[in-house]
């Protein structure tokens, strides 16, 4: 679990998007695999926080584009906040990481072949 300080909800979590997909195939429909895994840097991809406050209360979710910095070890990511978040508290430019599992959309900035 990542803990923010600041404005927002005491916590909150990343949506994995892998298992929301596998539950709730007709509703959540995410890019296949192989384009999760492949981002590179300048790469956007979509990632969703679900809130939580205490004591463990769900207080829904809130998704952001971010734009990918860097490939870390075993499909890890790390990226910065394209725009301020409202819910999670997260301000433009701040890094955050992730892994493929968490993407829920992406926008390529190179062609693919």
């Amino acid at each position: 679990m990542s803990h923010h300080q600041g404005e927002g909800p005491d916590e909150w979590l990343l949506i994995d998007a892998e298992d929301r997909a596998r539950s709730y195939p007709d509703a959540w429909k995410i890019p296949g695999r192989d384009e999760r895994t492949g981002l590179a840097a300048g790469d956007r991809a979509r990632i969703g926080f679900e809130l939580i406050d205490i004591p463990n209360r769900r207080l829904g979710a809130e998704g952001v584009w971010v734009r990918i910095l860097e490939r870390g070890s075993s499909e890890e990511y790390v990226a910065e906040v394209l725009v301020s978040t409202i819910a999670v508290g997260l301000r433009k430019g701040e890094r955050v990481s992730f892994f493929a599992r968490h993407v829920l959309g992406l926008e390529r900035t190179r062609m693919v072949r």
